[in-house]
This record gives C-alpha cells, structure tokens and sequence, in this order.
C-alpha cells in the first residue's frame, strides 16, 4: 500500500557530535484514509523519521519502543543509520507512550524524547490538526571518547588514559599501567563498560571492568576464557552484544556472547568458525537492523591473500560464510575496516602496500558477499599494517609500518573509491602499527610500536587533513600493539 505522505505534524529530531548537528523530522503521516481535508477513522499513523541535514545523523541501533496504555501492548521500530524509517503509532484516537528502547552504538550517542506521550488524532477533520504532537522531540547527543587503553604484549600491560575533548591529548591515570597476561588486540564495547583483551601467549581473552569515573580497569569473575591459537585481534559486535577473536594459528574465529551485567563471556554455538589461512584481524557491521540477514564478520586472511564473509545470526551470534566467500585481495591483508553505514569494506595489503576496497551487498540474494569498487586495489605506502574509516565514512587512514607515516583518504559515497587527501602521507613516530578515531571523529590516534608512544592528530572536518595536536608524541609502555578509546 503506498504510503500518502501529508506533514500534518512536524517535530525536530536533532542530534549534534562536537560541531555537528543534524535536524531529523519526525512526521505523522497517514494511510489509508479519504483524499478529502479529513482523515476517516481507519487511518493508520506512522512517526517518518528522515535525516533533514548532511551534517552527521542518527548513530546505528536507535530504538523507539511505542506502548498503547489503553490495551497494554507496545511495538519498537529500529532506525537503521542513514535511512528513513517509518514507525507505526495506532489509527485515530490511540493513545501512546515512546521512549527510547536502545541507544546508538555507533557511534555511541545518548538519546532522550521531550513530549513523548499522546493521542493520535481522530474523527473527520483530525489530520488538519497539528497540535497534538507538534512538540513531539526525539534529541540525541554524540558521546565523547574519555578514555584510552593501549595493550602492549611485550611489558603485559595495559596503559591507560584520560581523554581532554578539546585538544584529544591523553593523560595517563594515575593507576596505570594494568597488568595483564600478554595483550596483543583490545576491544571496548560502545557503552564504556567492558575491555577485552587477547592475550597471544596464553591464546585467552581477557574482560576487565571500566570504572565510569576513573576508567580504571578491574578483571572480571571468570576472566581469562581459553580461545583459539595465536590470538591477533578481537572485534565487538555491541549492538547484539558478542565478541569475535580471530586466531591466527589456528585458522579460526572464536565466538563469544558477553553479559551486559557483568561481562562474562560464552562460547557460541558452532564456535570456532573456520577462516582463511593466518587470520590477523576481524571487523563486524554496526548496523544489523539494515540487514534481514543479521549483521556482517570480515575477517583478514594474511597467509591466503582473501577475506572472510559471515553472516552473524542477530540472536545467537553464530556465523555462516556467504555466498562467495572467501573474496580474493591483495597481499598479506593485515587489517580490516567497515564503515559506519556498513556499506563498504576496505583492507591494508601489507606485502604489496595496497589498500583493497569492497561495497557489501545488502540484497537479499547474496547478504554481505563483496564486490571490488571500480579503482581497487588503491596505493598506500610501504607495509600497511592497520586501516580505519572515521565515524561518518568520509575518510580512511593508513598506517605504514616502514615509513612511519599515514596516508589519508577521502570516500566516495557513492562508489567507495578512495582519493589522497592533500598532504598525505603524514609523519608519525617509529613503527606505526594500528590506529583509531575517536567517538567525534575529531581526532587520530596512531600507537607507535618502535617508539614506544601515541601520535595523536586533529582531523580537518572538511578535508580531513591531519595536524598533530600540542605535546604529541605521547609515552606508552614498551613496544605497544593495540589502542580502543571509551566514552
């Protein structure tokens, strides 16, 4: 049935990330009533909820739950990033409650609605009448990275530090390091609660607390549980709340559920799955309500040259391959990025120093499979050990472990092409081997695992050009190998 969009009532939707703010209008629309100036009693009212600004948006796994006190039921309507969605409310005269079910995970926002109750118009003429729920405000806000954790393997620690949101510097807490068994990848999930951590001699993973306030790491009950051979890198699915391992000697991923109370992990069932050859790194789509399917697993295969494909299920988090998979790529991939809309892959070749870059299929005929975008594979430098796509898929990162440097990129949106921003490469320190962007996209951190320290980068919002922020470098414990950040 088409859907008759006539904005009878408006409401502002708006979200803001640092500098940006995006406007979203809430809209009550109406089906299935006359084309006359009323509305007959059978109209079904629905909230349209349409991005109004290309300015940032609505992060990934926004929920509004709808509850009817007249007849105690209530409904939720996910709202995938980047798209439009339409949530029902009740024909005319339905009373409703809507509140905010589950909150953006990425990036991590806070979201609130003003006014949220009310009751659909009703009998002839109503729909002329925007009183009601002209109010109507669903309001969310970006939240800032605070915290910072860089696993190093070689002092079986992990450092920690405090965020300054204006300038992105870190500050080192005054607890830190954390001691901890080996740590070669880490992992926060987007509420800040939880850390994991692999720890590659022990082929265990690590679950630590994070104290809100402090951001002092505690291990929790249970922790270490035993994972495959070789652990290289952990990867958290916090929309449906599991952990993916990949292990590198084993040829294998290891999945786990994780408790939101207190951390724990679970194996899967079918766990481990099998991957390619020397799986390094693995990476998971951040929006699986735009999937029918369940949400996506990439996994790099460094010794087969390919990257893995899974489709997660949403509910137990066990993984099939796609169709196709694996995909070919170049050579030696070491790591691997999605971006935030889940619409493109993309991996740093480390043996052939290229960057191979993927659009997901998001059909129903073959969910997650890839395709090579027209231009790929995309120069980079000499050994690109570690890429990342800012949180608003403008712009990739590479770091290149021989020349010390990062090459920036700008996205196509349409085609996922890549561009060298002006200027790129960028000087780091001495062995740059991973990277990330914080929760506002404002800043790059770089760890540099020959010189021991942090290169921390403020991006151009427009061009993406990278200036190293005041005090950078940044000491870290010896030979550092990983870094998350945390609200």
């Amino acid at each position: 049935m088409a859907l008759a969009r006539s904005p009878k009532m408006t409401c502002l939707v708006r979200t803001c990330s640092g500098r940006f703010c995006v406007a979203l209008l809430l809209l009550l629309a109406a089906c299935g009533g006359n084309s006359g100036s009323g509305n007959s009693p059978g109209t079904v009212y629905f909230f349209n909820v349409l991005p109004a600004a290309n300015v940032g948006d609505v992060g990934s796994g926004l929920a509004l739950e709808i509850f009817h006190p007249q007849t105690g039921t209530s409904s939720v309507c996910t709202i995938p990033r980047g798209n439009g969605m339409l949530c029902t409310v009740g024909t005319g005269g339905v009373s409703y409650v809507i509140t905010v079910r589950t909150q953006p995970t990425h990036p991590s926002q806070s979201c609130t609605v003003q006014n949220r109750s009310g009751t659909t118009p009703s009998g002839q003429g109503a729909g002329t009448d925007p009183g009601n729920l002209g109010n109507l405000g669903v309001f969310c806000t970006t939240n800032p990275s605070r915290f910072a954790y860089v696993a190093s393997g070689t002092s079986n620690s992990i450092s920690a530090y405090t965020i300054d949101p204006a300038s992105g510097a870190p500050t080192a807490l005054a607890a830190s390091p954390f001691a901890s068994a080996d740590p070669v990848s880490i992992a926060v999930e987007p509420t800040g609660a939880y850390a994991f951590a692999v720890n590659g001699n022990s082929a265990s993973a690590s679950v630590y607390s994070i104290d809100h306030s402090t951001g002092a790491l505690t291990a929790v009950g249970g922790s270490p549980v035993p994972v495959g051979n070789g652990p290289s890198a952990v990867a958290i699915d916090g929309a449906d709340g599991f952990a993916y391992v990949a292990n590198q000697l084993d040829n294998s991923v290891s999945g786990f559920s994780y408790n939101t109370s207190n951390g724990a992990l679970t194996p899967l069932p079918g766990s481990p799955y099998a991957a390619g050859h020397g799986p390094l790194d693995v990476s998971t789509t951040f929006d699986p309500s735009s999937f029918a399917s369940g949400p996506f697993v990439y996994v790099a295969n460094s010794g087969s040259n390919t990257v893995s494909a899974y489709v997660a299920d949403s509910l137990r988090g066990s993984m099939t391959a796609v169709t196709g998979s694996p995909f070919p790529t170049g050579r030696g991939p070491a790591s691997v990025a999605i971006d935030g809309y889940s619409h493109f892959v993309y991996l740093a070749n480390q043996a052939d120093g290229t960057i191979s870059a993927f659009s997901i299929d998001r059909t129903s005929a073959a969910p997650g499979a890839l395709s090579a975008v027209p231009g790929s594979p995309f120069a980079a430098g000499h050994s690109p050990t570690a890429i990342v796509v800012d949180g608003y898929a403008r712009f990739v990162y590479v770091a290149n472990a021989v020349d010390n440097t990062v090459s920036g990129y700008t996205i196509d949106g349409t085609t996922g092409g890549l561009h060298a921003i002006a200027g790129s490469p960028f000087p780091t320190g001495a062995g740059p081997s991973t990277l990330t962007v914080d929760n506002l996209s404002k800043f790059l951190y770089v760890v540099n695992s020959r010189a021991n320290s942090i290169s921390v980068y403020s991006i151009d919002q427009s061009t993406g050009v990278l200036t190293t922020v005041s005090g950078s470098p940044f000491t870290t414990a010896v030979n550092p190998g990983s870094i998350s950040l945390s609200q």
